[in-house]
């Protein structure tokens, strides 16, 4: 296992209450952008106030889709209506920058790192799909891209990093300008298995919008 790269210059490690790590980019300081088949170079910067011992240190990324749906639960003979949260994980994927990459079959040894800042450099390659773009805050739905950074030891919980939230700008095809109106109808009922119900029309709320320009996402998402 390597060595940790020797500390930064830096104040009294012991003025700050407790240990810290964090992330910072190479092409923008506190956050970045990310783009299909990107390789992303920044640092993690660990402060500790006291000796760590550390099995390793990495570096994740995720992407994560939530929304509010409607969904059906069942009662004894009735079924109700209830919102629910889901969410799907995009890709989730990761890098070490202190350690050794190990199966789940391996146990990991440790290392004690002295008191002191640090910087520990790496590169994490996006996967190369064409994922939907960053929607952080519409309520009831959102798309997520997170970074975070985790020192992982043996004695304690592992010291995570806050979450960063970056941009994701997919590859984006568009033809001639050209205006249109998407329609659609949300919140629908599921009909009950009856003839009458079956041939009534679905129930929900029509929406319309209209584009000034036709414009698509080529890929699975």
């Amino acid at each position: 296992m390597p060595v940790p790269p020797s500390t930064l210059p830096s104040t009294n490690p012991s003025a700050s209450q407790t240990s810290t790590v964090s992330i910072s980019f190479a092409q923008g300081g506190s956050t970045c952008i990310l783009r299909p088949n990107v390789t992303v170079r920044g640092n993690v910067d660990l402060r500790l106030i006291k000796p760590c011992y550390a099995t390793g240190i990495r570096v994740r990324l995720r992407a994560e889709e939530s929304a509010i749906v409607l969904g059906q639960e069942s009662n004894g003979d009735s079924l109700r209506q209830k919102f629910q949260q889901t969410v799907i994980t995009l890709f989730d994927t990761e890098t070490m920058v202190f350690g050794t990459n190990l199966t789940d079959n391996e146990l990991s040894n440790w290392r004690e790192i002295a008191a002191g800042q640090y910087s520990f450099p790496f590169a994490l390659k996006v996967p190369n799909v064409n994922f939907p773009p960053c929607i952080p805050n519409l309520e009831g739905f959102s798309v997520r891209y997170v970074w975070t950074a985790h020192v992982d030891g043996p004695f304690e919980n592992s010291l995570f990093s806050e979450e960063v939230l970056c941009q994701f700008l997919p590859n984006v095809l568009a033809p001639k300008p050209l205006e249109w109106t998407y329609h659609d109808t949300v919140g629908a009922i599921p009909a009950k298995n009856s003839t009458q119900q079956l041939n009534k029309p679905p129930t929900g709320i029509d929406i319309s919008i209209k584009m000034h320009q036709q414009i698509y996402v080529p890929g699975k998402y």
